[in-house]
């Protein structure tokens, strides 16, 4: 898979074969909470709330805004169909040293199962890599039982590296989490292998 990244007046984007990535932004906020006021969706999350209002994407987007510029990258999710149609989140945290700690993602439920996971995701890796030179690895978490999550950060290259856990807002509680890691040259790797049979 192919991604372009380009900057616009909203900040970096990414165009994927099916997909356009971008900043979040207010034009976001009434499908935000629509698709993420889903306990299907939430449960898998660390800090989604449920449920999930209005004033949680508003707050969501301001804090974007207040640490534009430390080195994290949030994207909205929208389907390449001409209206841009919002249909998840995806991002990094600002790295810290040589790593990216936090990698994130959620998908609204009716766009689960088409591949639309493992093509953001890929494209936020790559963005991750090519923008930040310096940096060797990117870790990202999915709770223990999201057979899904976990299946589409293998697809990606991440492997696991052990076990923990973290609190769960829509949970309530801590959840036992999975820990995955993607070295860069495993990255390159895969690039190479996915170029090789295009």
């Amino acid at each position: 898979m192919t991604s372009e990244t380009t900057t616009l007046d909203t900040g970096a984007a990414i165009a994927t074969a099916r997909l356009l990535l971008r900043r979040p932004d207010e034009r976001d906020v009434a499908d935000m909470a629509r698709l993420a006021n889903n306990w299907n969706v939430v449960c898998n999350t660390s800090r989604l709330p449920f449920p999930y209002r209005e004033e949680h994407a508003r707050a969501f987007i301001a804090i974007l805004e207040h640490n534009r510029g430390d080195g994290s990258a949030p994207f909205s999710v929208c389907l390449d169909d001409g209206k841009g149609s919002f249909i998840g989140v995806c991002g990094y945290g600002a790295p810290e040293g040589h790593i990216i700690r936090e990698l994130g993602y959620w998908l609204g439920e009716p766009y689960w199962g088409s591949g639309f996971a493992t093509e953001v995701v890929s494209a936020v890796v790559a963005h991750a890599f090519t923008s930040h030179p310096h940096v060797t690895e990117m870790h990202a978490d999915y709770q223990v039982g999201n057979h899904a999550s976990g299946a589409v950060l293998r697809k990606c290259g991440f492997e696991i590296v052990g076990e923990g856990e973290a609190y769960s807002l829509a949970n309530g509680k801590n959840m036992p989490l999975v820990h995955v890691s993607l070295r860069r040259e495993a990255w390159q790797r895969t690039v190479t292998e996915s170029q090789d049979s295009a």
